[in-house]
């Protein structure tokens, strides 16, 4: 993996993502001391620091041993859990935010984000955003017109799709209908960079050889030492999806049915809850259908038409579905935290940080 093979200097190397994007983040209500975030794709834990900072707990998923053994070290008190972000155990309603920083594209969103809508809350949010290295609405510079020179030069086909485009990251979270692009902003900033800064930066682009990093780099040198980028950054926030009733409740009957859920909790044990909630109709609605089972079309009088039995609408049947799988969802995630609050003495096989 090219990226963790510079786990050493990779996170020096990339700069910080801007300070309206942390506040945008704010905004959402969610990055609060006792709330819990999944950072997919964490790298040495450019969003796992700041998240941390702002009182979340934060389980860092990263996929590269290397990058999740300097994410570990930088920051003890995230769990660092190293997997593909479509292969972690995230749980049940696990956590109320998920963000995917720089790392979206290297993810397979047909598996995440099923497993991703399931370990959300129904209140929780999914943002994804990134850097983009070079604004394509700057005015040109002598610096950008040698940077193309190299790309120009290139044989091989460029990567499908574009990482960088925002609009079509949005259409991809939503087309899978688990979410709803709720908000999309886009923070252009600008930086001065030497030799030096710009050669340890083009190195952690995957798709740049050593010797294009050389020239870019020698190119910075010949233009004075020192070079104004322009770059941007996008964040997307998308917002879980209610989701409908399941096919087949665990038990139902003429008042009650029981919707279960299940997760595993920061200690390992497996917590279930489920909500029982009322599924029968009103006594009125109850009445009108007694009464249409007595005036049938067989005993209307002539020339009149039996009554239309009344039927709940099909949207109202959904909301309902929702609230209660909602409820459900509720009463697990406070008897995971009322779990991991009592006091408790680990095994010593538990006690060691994933990222060794």
């Amino acid at each position: 993996m090219h990226f963790d093979a510079l786990a050493d200097t990779y996170g020096s190397a990339r700069p910080p993502y801007p300070a309206a994007l942390w506040e945008r983040v704010r905004r959402t209500g969610l990055a609060a001391p006792g709330r819990r975030a999944a950072d997919l794709g964490a790298g040495t834990g450019e969003a796992t620091g700041p998240l941390l900072a702002q009182g979340l707990e934060v389980v860092a998923v990263e996929p590269g041993a290397h990058l999740a053994a300097a994410l570990a070290a930088r920051h003890p008190s995230a769990e660092v859990v190293v997997a593909r972000a479509e292969e972690a155990d995230l749980g049940c309603a696990a956590f109320d935010l998920a963000v995917a920083a720089t790392s979206i594209h290297w993810m397979d969103l047909d598996v995440l984000l099923p497993r991703l809508h399931r370990a959300l809350v129904p209140e929780g949010r999914f943002l994804v955003w990134r850097h983009v290295f070079g604004d394509p609405a700057a005015r040109p510079t002598a610096f950008r017109d040698r940077v193309a020179q190299v790309v120009a030069r290139r044989n091989t086909p460029p990567r499908a799709g574009d990482p960088e485009d925002v609009d079509a990251t949005a259409a991809r979270l939503s087309a899978s209908g688990l979410f709803t692009v709720e908000d999309v902003e886009v923070y252009r900033w600008s930086v001065e960079l030497d030799a030096r800064q710009v050669h340890r930066l083009v190195s952690t682009f995957s798709d740049w050889t050593p010797d294009e990093v050389d020239e870019v780099a020698s190119a910075v040198t010949d233009l004075g030492g020192r070079v104004l980028e322009h770059y941007l950054s996008w964040l997307i926030v998308g917002a879980p999806v209610s989701p409908g009733p399941p096919a087949r409740p665990l038990r139902s009957g003429s008042r009650t049915e029981i919707w279960p859920c299940t997760a595993r909790s920061r200690r390992g044990n497996q917590i279930s809850a489920a909500a029982r909630v009322s599924v029968s109709l009103p006594e009125d609605n109850r009445e009108r259908r007694q009464g249409h089972r007595r005036h049938d079309h067989r005993h209307a009088p002539r020339g009149q038409d039996a009554p239309q039995p009344h039927r709940r609408s099909r949207d109202h049947r959904t909301d309902e579905a929702a609230e209660v799988v909602g409820t459900g969802i509720r009463l697990l995630r406070d008897r995971i935290r009322a779990h991991d609050a009592r006091p408790w003495d680990p095994p010593a096989r538990s006690v060691a940080r994933h990222g060794h």
